[in-house]
């Protein structure tokens, strides 16, 4: 484990908590790849989140593959139909309204930055956690780095369920960053090196 960090999610209703999120990064060092794991409880429905539908990553525009992986326990939690009810990732964003598995497996709502894994967390449904979800990306030419707003966790709006409105919830997460690479470095330096050369001589001037 490299890092790893807990968040209290808050209501955007009310403000109050409603539970907690866990985002942690490995190295693999046997493939040379992050794995970044992430886990959702919530704790609380009585605050205007009364079930999670999606949890959403961002960072991953400049990582061509990404491989992912869900725990899944049928029978774990009395009347949980599919125990964790973790599944269906893809490299998209969620959209609000129209989303379908179906069509974001096939990339209608494709989002290189983004990946989307549908999930049913809810307490009403004896389902009160997401499970643990992996995403593993190559640590070649990569870092990792902790960002605010980085994962974006939904209530979906359904009217068949009591009215629920929809909610989004922003946490800091973490996200991967390509590397510059030696020779856009030492270009990157040399810029500088001129523009600090630049500014003198017309200070001096």
């Amino acid at each position: 484990q490299l890092n790893s960090i807990t968040s209290t999610v808050y209501s955007p209703t009310n403000g109050n908590a409603v539970g907690s999120f866990i985002d942690t990064v490995w190295l693999d060092s046997s493939t040379n790849s992050y794995i970044l794991g992430s886990y959702f409880q919530l704790d609380n429905n009585t605050n205007g989140i009364t079930e999670i539908n999606s949890i959403v990553r961002s960072g991953f525009a400049d990582v061509a593959s990404v491989s992912a992986a869900w725990t899944f326990a049928s029978g774990v939690y009395s009347g949980a139909e599919d125990g964790y009810r973790l599944r269906d990732p893809s490299r998209s964003d969620y959209v609000p309204g129209t989303y379908s598995a179906t069509t974001a497996a096939n990339g209608g709502y494709l989002d290189l930055d983004k990946i989307a894994i549908r999930t049913d967390v809810s307490i009403g449904e004896d389902n009160p956690n997401s499970g643990l979800y992996l995403l593993s990306v190559s640590a070649d030419n990569f870092k990792y780095s902790l960002v605010s707003n980085a994962v974006h966790i939904v209530q979906g709006a359904s009217t068949s369920e009591g009215g629920r409105i929809r909610q989004d919830m922003f946490l800091s997460g973490f996200a991967v960053t390509m590397v510059p690479e030696a020779e856009s470095y030492a270009m990157m330096m040399a810029g500088l090196a001129l523009i600090g050369t630049i500014a003198r001589r017309r200070k001096s001037a």
